[in-house]
């Protein structure tokens, strides 16, 4: 539902646009919401599709977008709204907010890694968008307080094709129906 100004745009250019919720998101069955499951499920709608022309991604499904091209997942062109670098700073404020203790930070850390068989310093999007040879539009805005604006512009900054269309005034959701943004 959040992407139905996007998509109607899309229809409206003659194309056919997919939506799916993604896991732990909307109609999901699936009760995980992570950035790994999140990337596994762009990777199979991908597959399942053929060719993809372009994909859009809000926030972690933009992040996600990225770490599914490792998986396979290709498109002609990608664009992301307000895509985070990785999990790691919510984890950090999640840890900050309950006073985890280093030792059980660490464990917590581990268990995250074995479960999704990453290290979490994989799970940074910048180096996905280094390898990225489709081009990359990235739009964010400068008032975003879910993923501040640098997250954006560092990941547009790390791909080789990329622009960085930043916004005023409409946050982390509201761009994604705001005319100038959609259009």
């Amino acid at each position: 539902a959040q992407l139905g100004a996007i998509a109607q745009a899309v229809l409206a250019r003659g194309l056919r646009a997919v939506l799916f919720d993604a896991p732990g998101h909307g109609a999901a069955t699936a009760p995980r919401a992570s950035v790994v499951e999140h990337a596994r499920a762009i990777a199979l709608v991908g597959e399942t599709l053929g060719p993809v022309h372009g994909v859009v991604a809000h926030s972690v499904g933009g992040a996600a977008t990225l770490l599914a091209t490792r998986m396979g997942f290709s498109a002609a062109r990608f664009a992301l709204v307000a895509p985070p670098i990785g999990p790691a700073r919510f984890i950090e404020g999640f840890r900050a907010q309950l006073d985890v203790e280093d030792a059980t930070y660490a464990a917590m850390v581990a268990r995250i890694e074995r479960r999704y068989g990453l290290r979490f310093d994989e799970l940074d999007a910048r180096s996905d968008a280094e390898r990225l040879s489709s081009p990359l539009l990235v739009v964010h805005d400068e008032g975003d307080r879910v993923v501040p604006l640098a997250d954006g512009a560092a990941i547009a900054s790390a791909a080789p094709h990329a622009h960085l269309r930043r916004t005023t005034g409409l946050g982390h959701t509201r761009l994604l129906r705001d005319p100038s943004v959609v259009g």
